[in-house]
């Protein structure tokens, strides 16, 4: 075995990447095959499974492959694992929960996707906060106004495309 292969670290974090991707595609597998009501007690179920099968691993790898104490390979997938879960879940929650998200796949889902404002505000809670949210949107050239209707630029055209598969992905449905 080569020296880079006997870093108990280098081992750690390997396996806790590796992991992390076992945590991933099963979490979009169950959420395809299931329906799941309280989809983050199911997403901490599933990571904390995964942080078990990273930790029987380094401990296996530890004993089969010389590198001693299993303690810091162990540690450093945790580690890896957590880090990567601090990246990911802000990352999951924007699309699931995000107004803009919502707001793009709206009009994303109408004929010529466009709205006019009066249908829009019916859809959301707060007036004021859709209308802040879509001024937002017109800075980053994600929408435009036509009149008092609003329509998808060819970037938010794209966006909404990019965020709907995620959503579908997950079975997020369309709220936001």
């Amino acid at each position: 075995m080569s020296e880079i292969g006997r870093s108990p670290t280098l081992v750690g974090v390997v396996v806790g990447v590796g992991w992390f991707l076992v945590f991933l595609s099963v979490q979009v597998a169950v959420f395809q095959l299931l329906v799941i009501r309280e989809r983050f007690r199911a997403i901490v179920a599933i990571f904390s499974g995964t942080i078990v099968g990273a930790v029987l691993t380094t401990t296996m790898l530890a004993h089969i492959g010389g590198l001693g104490s299993s303690v810091l390979p162990a540690l450093s997938s945790v580690v890896t694992m957590a880090c990567l879960w601090v990246l990911y879940m802000p990352f999951y929650y924007v699309i699931a929960t995000s107004l803009s998200v919502r707001t793009l796949l709206v009009l994303a889902s109408v004929e010529e996707a466009t709205l006019p404002l009066e249908q829009l505000e019916a859809r959301f809670a707060s007036t004021a906060m859709l209308q802040e949210r879509l001024a937002t949107m017109r800075t980053y050239r994600n929408v435009t106004a036509q009149g008092s209707a609003f329509t998808l630029t060819p970037k938010g055209r794209t966006t909404a495309a990019v965020f709907g598969g995620l959503k579908r992905l997950w079975e997020l449905g369309p709220g936001g």
